[in-house]
């Protein structure tokens, strides 16, 4: 501002090396955005002193407007978008034809919920663009100045990157549809190469999604998916420390059903077993299916997923086969083969095994020579699952 306030009327209008829309241009890089917006409207409510700039007012108006959308730079006491929004609106007061287009692009591409209208409006905007592309390119051949070709290599990456960025807007979108579509979710994820993006893209999520009203249209998509790919991102360049962080937190999350609080639970371990910590693999999952021994409804979704978690078979499944995983012939099992024994007990205790559970049970049972115990499972499989105990 300062050289502004001493620059002279015709260094400013464009006799200069240093002028208004150079001024302009500093003052949003510095986030100084209340003096630049007022030095826009100085410009644009006296076009005809400012003729000579080496660009007109309109493309003055709509390349800071662009600034301020790419950048997102705030306001201090005002609401970005309402602030924005109110710049365009004077714009469109002030050059209809030319700033409507433009206006398009901001208002309409951020606010359509629908394919078809986003078409249109990318289409119109896309052309316009094109069509400030093409009047530099022609101011060229008769000018072919660093200046007017800085300003032509803008323009043209300015429109390659809205054009790059299409399946991106098609997918914000598609979010604006439903915050909740985690099948969006996850290909915004992959949108992106950078992983800085992708990992922002995960946080957005589930910052974003209410779990209780997570949808997946494909159906192959959870809530619990979202937690787990996140933390996958660093598990997969071996920082397991941050992949656990993430999974420690994931547990305390709201799910639909318990078994998406196993597989978080699931994966937890498979990542410690990854890192070669086994004790921590198995303790992980031990502590919540020991944790409770109520008889509590498995399908009373009034109670949380948490305290519905230790009667999930799948989990209790996965704990099993984690135990058989750790048995090594050549050690002492004891410890393991009674951890082992002790799960199947505490299943049938909670009520919820099924003829294959107690099949394999009794068949672990005879590997490793407890035979009488075995046929006692036997015998138990037979009261539970007879004809007339179908309500077990």
């Amino acid at each position: 501002m300062k050289y502004y306030q001493y620059s002279t009327e015709f260094e400013l209008k464009g006799g200069g090396s240093i002028t208004i829309d150079m001024i302009i241009q500093k003052l949003f890089e510095f986030g100084d955005i209340e003096n630049g917006s007022n030095l826009i409207q100085s410009v644009t409510s006296n076009i005809n002193e400012y003729l000579t700039l080496p660009k007109s007012p309109v493309e003055l108006w709509g390349e800071f407007i662009d600034l301020l959308i790419d950048s997102k730079m705030k306001t201090v006491n005002q609401d970005f978008d309402t602030f924005v929004e109110k710049l365009v609106q004077q714009g469109i007061q002030k050059y209809p034809d030319q700033i409507g287009k433009l206006y398009s692009n901001y208002k309409g591409l951020q606010e359509c919920k629908t394919l078809k209208d986003f078409t249109l409006l990318f289409d119109i905007y896309t052309e316009f663009e094109q069509s400030l592309v093409i009047k530099l390119e022609e101011q060229l051949d008769s000018d072919p100045s660093d200046t007017l070709n800085k300003k032509f290599e803008y323009r043209i990456a300015l429109l390659e990157k809205f054009i790059d960025d299409r399946e991106l807007m098609i997918n914000d979108m598609k979010l604006r549809q439903d915050p909740n579509n985690l099948d969006e979710w996850l290909i915004r994820v992959d949108l992106f190469k950078d992983t800085k993006q992708k990992l922002s893209a995960y946080v957005k999520a589930l910052t974003t999604v209410n779990p209780l009203k997570a949808i997946s249209l494909s159906n192959s998509a959870t809530f619990a998916d979202l937690w787990i790919k996140y933390a996958n991102v660093y598990t997969s360049s071996n920082d397991f420390k941050t992949g656990a962080l993430i999974f420690s937190k994931a547990v305390k999350s709201q799910f639909k059903t318990p078994d998406e609080l196993a597989q978080i639970y699931i994966s937890w371990s498979e990542i410690l077993l990854e890192d070669g910590k086994e004790s921590e693999s198995v303790t992980i999952v031990e502590d919540i299916l020991f944790s409770n021994d109520s008889d509590i409804n498995y399908m009373d979704t009034s109670l949380t997923v948490q305290l519905r978690i230790h009667k999930s078979v799948k989990l209790w499944l996965f704990y099993l086969d984690l135990l058989e995983s750790l048995i090594d012939e050549d050690q002492d099992n004891s410890k393991t083969i009674d951890k082992i024994m002790k799960a199947y007990e505490q299943m049938i205790t909670l009520k919820i095994v099924t003829p294959r559970i107690l099949l394999n049970y009794a068949l672990f049972l005879q590997e490793q020579k407890y035979w009488e115990k075995s046929f006692s499972v036997y015998e138990l499989s037979l009261r539970l699952f007879s004809d007339d105990k179908k309500q077990y």
